[in-house]
């Protein structure tokens, strides 16, 4: 039976402040305005579920991304390191340095069980930066240290990254993040697999909605095999996100702190 779709459509208008992949976003090398509709899926009835205990893992290592007026997803993978969506980093590589701007690994809520990091660059791939496109929505965010000397990859286990240059159908998978449409802050995960898998994107069945872009999608070792970036109301694959394929791979660990 073909699956059914509720779509949740967010328009994010603006700016778009893009740097290139080896420059930081202090220096930033084009601006580009234009209006982007992101469409979010529920397949079927919405099985996500909150997570409670977010010191656990791998939710622990989970990030929520504050962007000024809204939020993002995203997952610590090194140090000083997150990953998350290249439209995600585009709300804020013009003034990461403010106050409003942090990310906080398992968040809960009201609940900082880590505390909150500031965030000294933004990297995108040559790609995204050239032509923002769902191929390529990828961003490294590199953190500073919190007041007592800690690294985010210190306070909270990094998620490995796994190169996946195939990824076979029916591959579990889950994802998990912070959506916009349930308690502000809370995290909230569901499960699904691999539905297809063309070029750079990776499509899948586990339900999502707005503020879940930069969420990662990992396998059952907890390893991210894709970040998740849309919806898909144009064909039946589902919802999916930048793959973590060689390309990819060589541009996150370029930018790794």
């Amino acid at each position: 039976m073909q699956k059914k779709r509720f779509l949740l459509n967010i328009v994010v208008s603006g700016a778009l402040l893009l740097v290139s992949s080896i420059g930081l976003c202090s220096l930033p090398s084009l601006v580009a305005a234009e209006t982007v509709t992101q469409n979010r899926s529920i397949i079927d009835e919405d099985n996500r579920t909150e997570v409670t205990e977010t010191t656990t893992a791998p939710y622990a290592s989970m990030t929520y991304i504050k962007t000024g007026k809204s939020w993002g997803s995203g997952a610590v993978i090194g140090k000083n390191t997150v990953l998350t969506a290249g439209h995600i980093a585009d709300n804020i590589v013009d003034d990461f340095a403010s106050e409003n701007i942090y990310v906080a690994p398992g968040r809960s809520g009201a609940k900082y069980p880590y505390g909150k990091f500031k965030i000294t660059a933004i990297h995108f791939p040559e790609e995204y930066a050239a032509d923002p496109n769902s191929d390529s929505d990828l961003a490294v965010i590199n953190i500073a240290p919190n007041a007592a000397g800690e690294s985010i990859g210190d306070v909270v286990t990094p998620l490995a990254l796994k190169v996946t240059n195939h990824a076979e159908i029916g591959t579990p998978i889950t994802v998990t993040g912070y959506p916009q449409d349930k308690a502000h802050a809370t995290m909230w995960t569901d499960t699904g697999k691999v539905v297809q898998h063309i070029g750079k994107r990776l499509f899948h069945d586990a339900d999502t909605i707005g503020g879940q872009s930069g969420s990662p999608i990992y396998n059952n070792q907890h390893e991210i095999i894709a970040v998740h970036t849309n919806g898909n109301a144009n064909n039946d694959y589902g919802n999916y996100g930048a793959i973590i394929n060689d390309e990819h791979y060589q541009f996150i660990q370029a930018h790794m702190k």
